[in-house]
Formats: structure tokens, C-alpha cells, sequence
């Protein structure tokens, strides 16, 4: 978003943050997923909390300054691997 003036701080990074979501959904449009699965998996209830935790922490300290857009989706994915969720996901897809 380009204004011919000067945002407040605040308001500047709203904008930027907002234009590196959809600069990434764009990209990643075919990845997002705007609801939870319809079937029980039971390794996924396992991690929905922790997951919720985890992308919930990770936003926040992107939202507060302490790491960049590229660090929040590194450590997301990093996280991801580590809980194995290719392996989740490709059990509800396989339900769905």
C-alpha cells in the first residue's frame, strides 16, 4: 500500500505486514487452509494444541518486531517437521 504521505509507525508496519501475508498466501495460496479437518485423526488432535501455541507465539513476536516475516515461516516449518505434520496431513487427506 503506497500513501503520499507519511504513515504513523504503527500504522506503517500494520501495512507491511499486511502486504507480506498476502504477498505469501498468493504464492502459497493452494497450501492455506482457512478450517480445521471434518475427521478424527488422532495424531493431529494430539498436536492441535500445541500447534495453535506454537503458530499463535511465533506470530506475536513477528507482530512485535522480535523476528522477520522469513524467520516466523522458517520456525513455523521447522516446528512442522518436527512434529512429523506431513505425515498428519497426509492421514486426513486420505480420510478426507
Amino acid at each position: 500500500i503506497k500513501f503520499p504521505y507519511k504513515l504513523p509507525p504503527l500504522m506503517q508496519r500494520g501495512a507491511e505486514m499486511e502486504e507480506q501475508f498476502d504477498e505469501w498466501f498468493s504464492e502459497n495460496s493452494a497450501y492455506a487452509v482457512a478450517e480445521e479437518p471434518s475427521v478424527s485423526v488422532p495424531a493431529f488432535a494430539m498436536i492441535h494444541d500445541d500447534m495453535k501455541d506454537k503458530k499463535n507465539e511465533l506470530f506475536w513476536k513477528y507482530v512485535m518486531g522480535e523476528h522477520s516475516f522469513e524467520e516466523m515461516m522458517k520456525q513455523f516449518d521447522a516446528y512442522k517437521k518436527e512434529v512429523d505434520f506431513d505425515s498428519i496431513l497426509a492421514e486426513i487427506n486420505g480420510k478426507l
